[in-house]
């Protein structure tokens, strides 16, 4: 699935929900949320090469992460969002011809999740929440851009992929003001990246993440 793909899902599914139960366009408006929620992320243990673990090769990192979010009723979000993480690949462990660099692993995620609250009226509401995407991954000499690793055993190709993924934790939001609140929460994350027909090898297999984020959401209405 193409992201232009994954996009257009991503507003059917806020979208058909709504329009199909017949709301007004104003109601419609104020069931949408913006979230904010910068996010650390750390490798699992997922196999690198055929001596290696992931979380061997690469540090502690993290990015940061957006959501659009749409209130399907008083218990039940869906949340479609966007995050760039990256991974800081530790000193010496980089292909022979980017020792000199600093390397990184980064991720590019696009989500859908769906986000269930009790909705218990304390100060802070507990919820769980699950769901996937796409995610695109590489690594590479620069944060941003840069040039691309080449792949383990077919260096014609890079050292990148678009993979689905799964996600699922639980967190808790803090009612501060009317429209404002404050998350806290801990995710699971596990990519598809085994792709042998790309990477040339099997080596490179699934990597799973442990995701720790603390953001804020902004209610365009609260009821």
């Amino acid at each position: 699935m193409r992201a232009r793909d994954l996009s257009r899902l991503v507003v059917f599914g806020v979208a058909f929900p709504v329009l199909a139960g017949g709301l007004s366009a104003t109601t419609f408006a104020e069931r949408f949320s913006l979230r904010v929620s910068p996010m650390a992320m750390l490798s699992m243990g997922g196999s690198f090469d055929d001596t290696q673990k992931l979380n061997a090769v690469v540090d502690l990192g993290g990015g940061p992460t957006a959501g659009l979010r749409f209130e399907l009723n008083n218990n039940i979000y869906l949340d479609a969002g966007y995050g760039y993480f990256v991974l800081p690949v530790k000193a010496g462990l980089a292909p022979w011809d980017f020792r000199h660099d600093h390397s990184y692993f980064d991720i590019g995620a696009a989500t859908l999740n769906v986000s269930i609250y009790r909705k218990s009226g304390f100060i802070v509401e507990p919820y769980l929440t699950f769901g996937g995407g796409l995610y695109n991954w590489s690594f590479r000499n620069a944060l941003v851009g840069g040039k691309a690793w080449p792949s383990p055993a077919l260096p014609q190709r890079t050292f990148a992929g678009m993979s689905p993924g799964i996600n699922f934790g639980f967190g808790g939001e803090l009612n501060m003001f009317l429209h404002l609140t404050m998350i806290a929460e801990f995710r699971y994350t596990y990519i598809y990246s085994r792709n042998i027909q790309r990477l040339g090898t099997d080596d490179f297999n699934q990597q799973d993440f442990f995701c720790l984020s603390v953001g804020l959401i902004y209610y365009f209405s609260r009821r």
